[in-house]
């Protein structure tokens, strides 16, 4: 199958037509991840001498800039709605036929999310019949995942038509989410995560399990605890990324905790984010957190540079530069500790390739099962049409046979309010031998 960019060849995503929903908000800058806000893009432009500066995106553009992304992580989802034509709730079953008929994998969250979107217009257990199914194709992180994508794309397909249903769309696309990540799926904890950062009105509740206290920026901000519960599942699973937005966070809180944001500064570096040792290095330098010999700060600096140029070893000219950049108190440690932090550095390398290698083969896994599983899905999808079909007839009977016994009850009840014969033995009497005769 070929893949298409949905922003450009596919019609279902635009990011010049899409329109937020009414419970978007501009966000906090901390509450972004791998700098992808509006503020920390501001300084990253380049800019060619003489030319003017380009301003920086607003915060909606970032928003549907990462929704496109999220998008993109299944692409295929989004051509096989776009195969659909889904542009009318009344006929989005039709739709789902069409999918079926040309991708019958991909078909299956499409319809589950249909059905839970239009569920009162179906049989009751519909949509739970093919959640089920997509459970058993993909199981049920990815199940969730692709459901609530699905519902991202048909909120796109719906919001300048039907805007209740798009509405509606949007919080199932969180539900789904929310269940995916708490059942383990990373790409369920980013969207689910996304989607509290730009907005929704579904209630959250901390779990209780949650034992460290969360960063807090603004209390009026009802976003913000959501949003850091699932980056903090995030850098648990060692996203470096979100190990990072955590650390920023901290030292923005209030109060400021500078043993937690410390603690995700490591983790976010450990994980190959080379920006976190930067900004880890300049916050020893400048005294922020403790570094009395002034190691951690040489250590920080060194990994960070290897783990920005890729690179396994740093030349003398580096060192140099190094050591001028480190200041007084860091920059005289830089030569003693440039073999720490050259096997730091690889180690870190090695660990987040072999990270996402897992990743990789867990996908792989989910797509080897569900080829192995579609037959299986074709049977239950018949018996589940046998099942309606019975049911369809069964109601038919018992409506014929309730309409019989309704007629029957109203033709005796005409009988027994019919005048008596006696009061009728005075008026004339027509032969139904001989109508005209009386």
């Amino acid at each position: 199958m070929k893949r298409h960019r949905i922003s450009t060849e596919n019609p279902t995503f635009s990011k010049d037509t899409v329109k937020l929903p009414p419970f978007a908000q501009p966000p906090h800058d901390a509450l972004f991840v791998r700098d992808d806000g509006p503020e920390s893009r501001e300084n990253t432009q380049g800019v060619r001498p003489g030319a003017a500066a380009t301003p920086p995106p607003s915060w909606e553009e970032v928003y549907r800039e990462q929704l496109e992304a999220l998008l993109q992580t299944r692409p295929d989802l989004a051509f096989a709605v776009s195969l659909g034509e889904l542009c009318d709730p009344t006929h989005a079953m039709d739709a789902c036929h069409r999918i079926r008929r040309q991708i019958p994998s991909l078909s299956i969250p499409i319809t589950a999310a249909v059905c839970r979107l239009l569920s009162q217009e179906l049989p009751d257990g519909e949509a739970d019949f093919w959640q089920a199914q997509t459970f058993f194709l993909r199981g049920e992180g990815e199940g969730c995942y692709q459901i609530g994508l699905c519902n991202l794309l048909l909120y796109i397909q719906f919001h300048q038509t039907h805007e209740d249903v798009a509405l509606n769309a949007w919080r199932q696309a969180v539900e789904h989410f929310r269940r995916g990540g708490s059942a383990g799926h990373v790409d369920c904890m980013e969207g689910a995560r996304l989607l509290a950062v730009i907005g929704h009105d579904v209630p959250f509740s901390l779990p209780e399990d949650i034992q460290a206290p969360l960063p807090t920026l603004d209390p009026d901000d009802r976003r913000e605890t959501e949003s850091f519960y699932w980056c903090l599942r995030l850098a648990e699973a060692g996203d470096s990324g979100h190990a990072l937005a955590l650390a920023r966070a901290y030292r923005r809180s209030r109060p400021v905790d500078r043993v937690r944001a410390e603690y995700w500064y490591h983790a976010a570096l450990k994980g190959g984010n080379s920006l976190a040792g930067k900004e880890l290095f300049q916050l020893y330098r400048d005294g922020e957190f403790s570094d009395e010999t002034g190691r951690n700060g040489a250590v920080c600096l060194l990994v960070a540079t290897l783990l920005s140029r890729k690179a396994g070893k740093l030349s003398d000219e580096d060192m140099a530069q190094l050591e001028r950049e480190g200041g007084e108190r860091i920059g005289p440690q830089i030569a003693a500790c440039k073999a720490d932090g050259e096997a730091l550095a690889r180690h870190f390398r090695t660990a987040a390739q072999k990270r996402n290698a897992a990743r990789q083969r867990e996908r792989d896994e989910i797509a080897a099962q569900s080829d192995a599983r579609l037959d299986e899905i074709y049977v239950n999808i018949q018996a589940r049409q046998r099942f309606l079909a019975a049911e369809d007839m069964r109601a038919q009977l018992t409506e014929a046979a309730t309409r019989t016994k309704t007629s029957g009850r109203l033709r005796r009840n005409r009988l027994r309010n019919s005048p008596p014969a006696s009061s009728r033995e005075d008026g004339p009497r027509r032969s139904f031998a001989r109508p005209d005769k009386h």
